[in-house]
């Protein structure tokens, strides 16, 4: 191990944030978490909190979620610019700016996946502290489309055999749907293809990779040097790269209350947590489905909802597109 990965090791905690637990005003954590027997993945589940109406607070999850779009969508680099030049000159203009351009990013398409994806980013940044390695919705040429590709980047740096580093890279997929096998399924199937190596490379990834190692969502220029040795096939750190998953799936669940002060929080979660092991069974036959994804550390997030049509257009509304 050279210097120059020793500080990426030293250096990469620095990208972690402090925690913001606010996400779990507006989710619930079911407290159900479990580890699927025979796999590598972990299953994490959550539902929308009731408000004071005991309704679900749909509209506040996604003001809240629409708030770190400007996270998600813009380099750090460009923020951190932002920041000190807004400090320098007694403003928040600059800052303004990037809010304005990272919600322009978003696409008006009524089936629009994205808020699936910026939740997602939200939950693994809080929960598994990990920090996004690339911004790739700043990379849209087009707010209409949908970006093609991988929903997420995440990373971190940890010691692998002999105290040598390893660059741990966790490929993301979401999907929001009306029905929850149908989004599981779907989720895994993509999410393979990004996760299973084989002995002549995965070339999905490998196509990702190159967008990685173009566009690191890193400020300290150091850092950034250090972690670009991972990406230069020349180097002994780029033979360290283990592929994880972490994943999303937000689905409609029939428990919520329709009407207010007809169920409380409780009896809520009471309902839900009783379809848990249904939810965890389609998960563990659809990994099933493709060989070696049982050795593939995941981590997933089951989200269910009142209505994800709902989710969806209260998230157009929040950002002024419908």
């Amino acid at each position: 191990m050279d210097e120059k990965e020793k500080q990426a090791l030293d250096r990469f905690e620095r990208l972690i944030k402090a925690k913001d637990r606010a996400v779990f005003t507006n989710l619930t954590d079911l407290k159900v978490d479990q580890d699927i027997e025979g796999t590598k993945t972990k299953v994490r589940c959550y539902s929308i909190t009731l408000d004071g109406n005991l309704l679900p607070a749909t509209k506040d999850l996604v003001d809240f979620i629409v708030g770190h779009a400007v996270n998600y969508c813009i380099p750090e680099s460009e923020m951190a610019k932002a920041r000190q030049e807004d400090k320098k000159y007694g403003t928040d203009s600059r800052m303004a700016r990037l809010i304005k351009r990272a919600h322009g990013l978003f696409n008006n398409l009524s089936k629009t996946g994205e808020p699936g994806e910026l939740l997602l980013y939200i939950l693994v940044r809080e929960v598994l502290r990990l920090p996004l390695l690339v911004c790739k919705m700043s990379l849209k040429t087009d707010p209409a489309l949908h970006y093609q590709g991988v929903d997420g980047i995440h990373a971190k740096v940890e010691k692998g055999a002999d105290n040598i580093p390893t660059l741990a890279l966790y490929w993301g997929e979401s999907k929001v749907y009306a029905r929850v096998g149908s989004a599981i399924t779907d989720c895994i199937d993509s999410l393979k293809s990004y996760v299973i190596a084989d002995a002549h490379g995965n070339q999905t990834a490998k196509r990702d990779m190159e967008l990685i190692s173009a566009n690191l969502n890193v400020a300290d220029e150091d850092l950034k040097e250090a972690l670009l040795l991972y990406f230069d096939k020349d180097h002994p750190a780029s033979k360290r790269i283990n592929y994880r998953g972490v994943a999303l799936v937000g689905f409609t669940e029939k428990s919520y209350p329709s009407i207010q002060n007809t169920k409380n929080q409780e009896e809520l979660l009471n309902e839900i947590r009783g379809k848990v092991n249904d939810w965890v069974k389609k998960i563990h036959t659809a990994l099933g489905k493709h060989v070696g994804l049982e050795e593939v550390e995941i981590h997933f997030f089951l989200v269910s909802m009142d209505d994800v049509n709902i989710f969806r257009d209260e998230f157009r509304k929040s950002l002024k597109l419908l």
